[in-house]
């Protein structure tokens, strides 16, 4: 996949176009030249590290947990909301924490 940048908002316009490959769900640069990091299995992993040792142990709401970890999360509201429900399903999946309805726990 090639990306044209026609707007950045904190950096110039680069003068070619970035391109992407496909690496299981992620997408990864073909060069090493751009401007900002993809974020990889490895950088989501530690980040989730980073959440989990800001919980506290035993259960709290899925809404108090996400207040705990609000500075680890970036973008709109809307980005933040999704990056929070992406990082308890893959905790959730690795069992490093226990879901319920409206609830999580560390393990």
């Amino acid at each position: 996949m090639i990306v044209t940048i026609q707007e950045l908002k904190n950096a110039p316009i680069p003068d070619k176009p970035f391109a992407y490959r496909i690496e299981e769900e992620y997408l990864a640069p073909v060069a090493s030249a751009s401007a900002a990091p993809a974020t990889t299995p490895k950088l989501a992993s530690s980040r989730h590290q980073e959440m989990l040792a800001l919980l506290p142990a035993g259960w709290l709401t899925r809404k108090e947990g996400r207040k705990l970890v609000e500075p680890l999360l970036t973008g709109s509201e809307e980005a933040r909301r999704k990056q929070w429900g992406r990082a308890t399903a893959e905790m959730k999946a690795t069992r490093q924490i226990v879901v319920r309805k409206h609830s999580v726990r560390k393990t």
